[in-house]
Order: structure tokens, then sequence, then C-alpha cells
């Protein structure tokens, strides 16, 4: 029987796919990109997205004050 290869994604690494200003950006589409050539899948829990929506608008909310 095979396994399937997956990779828990956390909030921060979620963040930095998302957010192309974020500090680890570049990093977070690298290792989604060497994952990708190992056929390892990406997984995300219902907690990590909450967290990661929560964290994208306070970033949108203070690029918004800041202009």
């Amino acid at each position: 029987m095979t396994t399937p290869k997956q990779a828990l994604i956390d909030t921060n690494v979620l963040v930095a796919l998302v957010d192309a200003r974020d500090t680890w950006h570049a990093k977070a589409q690298a290792v989604r990109e060497a994952l990708k050539t190992t056929a390892i899948s990406l997984v995300y829990c219902d907690s990590v997205l909450n967290e990661a929506i929560g964290v994208l608008a306070r970033h949108a909310q203070e690029q918004r004050s800041a202009d």
C-alpha cells in the first residue's frame, strides 16, 4: 500500500505564498515548487485558513491606512 505524500502548511507559509510583499514570499514559493517536483501535495487545516485570512485582512487594512 502506498501512503500519499503530503505536507501540512502553517499560517506563515500560506500568508507568504499569497502576499507578494511578505518577507518570506520568495522562500515560500521555492518550498512550494520543491514540493511539487517530489509530488507532495499541500494540506491546509481550517484553523490555518481562518488565521491566514485574518492576517491578510489585517495586512490589507494596514496597507490602506499607510496610503
